[in-house]
């Protein structure tokens, strides 16, 4: 399969406990990631003064209370790779949760329009807490006016992002054996995603995994939120 089947299997993730029924039993009991994006082409994210803005306004112990109430599989996710997975440095780190300069960095970068954010259709009550979770988060910590664009079929938001048509974006990554540098989940994403930076191209290209995912975190590209297990 393709990247539009690669990542709906993440994201139509907790399937039994919502409605979705076209998940492939190999698809289940995946270490995977969910995630922001944000393009570097796409104003007002191609700032990297904004993209800081919003990598220190994600809280995510806060987003992972919120859906405790659903499943208690979520994990604040501290880096791209799964700890699970082979490849996992703990080294890596994301950008912490600090209003304060999440604020001074929305301030400074003059982004005044409505933080929109492209997703998939939630597939069950705990996406739905997660997705509004992210967003009440962002219009907390940083006075902004936030809105949730869901994209429907998911293969219309995988073309938006591929194409650098979407600004902000947030979907489930879950690395399997045919994926493109398998099993790191920074190069799958970078490469499916076609993440349009020279360097981070160059970093797929050399299939160097440990420098690629430094370098999407400092950049905020890919913006971690949680990791957790898909459920069968």
């Amino acid at each position: 399969m393709k990247l539009v089947a690669r990542l709906f299997l993440a994201v139509a993730t907790f399937a039994a406990m919502g409605t979705l029924v076209s998940v492939p039993v190999r698809a289940q009991g995946l270490p995977a990631l969910r995630f922001l994006g944000l393009s570097p082409t796409q104003p007002p994210a191609d700032s990297l003064t904004s993209r800081l803005a919003v990598a220190h306004a994600i809280d995510r112990d806060t987003i992972v209370r919120a859906t405790m109430a659903v499943s208690a599989m979520a994990s604040p996710a501290l880096s791209i790779q799964h700890p699970r997975v082979a490849g996992h440095n703990p080294a890596a780190r994301v950008y912490p949760y600090d209003q304060a300069r999440a604020r001074e960095r929305y301030t400074r970068s003059g982004w005044t329009a409505t933080i929109s954010i492209m997703v998939p259709s939630p597939t069950n009550r705990f996406w739905e807490l997660f997705n509004n979770a992210v967003a009440d988060g962002l219009r907390n910590t940083l006075g902004a006016s936030v809105t949730l664009q869901v994209v429907t079929p998911f293969r219309a938001l995988v073309d938006a992002v591929r194409a650098g048509q979407a600004a902000l974006y947030m979907f489930g990554w879950a690395s399997v054996p045919r994926d493109y540098g398998y099993p790191s989940f920074a190069l799958g994403l970078a490469h499916d995603n076609d993440i349009a930076d020279p360097e981070i191209r160059a970093l797929v290209e050399k299939r160097d995994a440990a420098a690629l995912e430094q370098l999407l975190l400092e950049r905020a590209l890919i913006v971690p939120i949680i990791h957790y297990v898909s459920q069968g």
